[in-house]
């Protein structure tokens, strides 16, 4: 049972633990600041454009963005440069196979095909 005549000494605990308290979350606040400022930076620096060290967190957001839509456009690109790439490998073994088999002409085709896609291609 607590006691019914309040000591006193309650209320500089409670003044405390308030002080406590908003000093744990200015900590975290600065913590969570200084978090965000280095990602910045690093984002920035991981950027191929030179940029001014003070630039703007917009104009970061906004390089970055640039960036990675660029990015994309050479994935894509790559991908399409690639699906080619296999599409020619598997013509030229189904006539190096015709080839080796002896049909009539084959080794022609592969040769014609090859000196076709190597022109334009590689």
């Amino acid at each position: 049972m607590q006691p019914l005549v309040n000591s006193g000494s309650s209320a500089s605990d409670e003044l405390v633990n308030e002080v406590d308290r908003r000093a744990h979350h200015n900590a975290l606040e600065r913590r969570r600041r200084h978090h965000i400022k280095d990602s910045f930076a690093t984002l920035r620096a991981m950027l191929p454009t030179s940029m001014e060290p003070r630039a703007s967190r917009a104009s970061i957001l906004n390089a970055t963005a640039s960036y990675i839509m660029t990015l994309n456009a050479v994935i894509a690109a790559l991908k399409s440069e690639n699906e080619k790439t296999e599409g020619h490998i598997r013509r030229i073994e189904v006539l190096f196979q015709q080839a080796e088999e002896g049909l009539p002409n084959a080794l022609e085709s592969l040769l014609a095909y090859i000196n076709q896609h190597l022109d334009s291609n590689f």
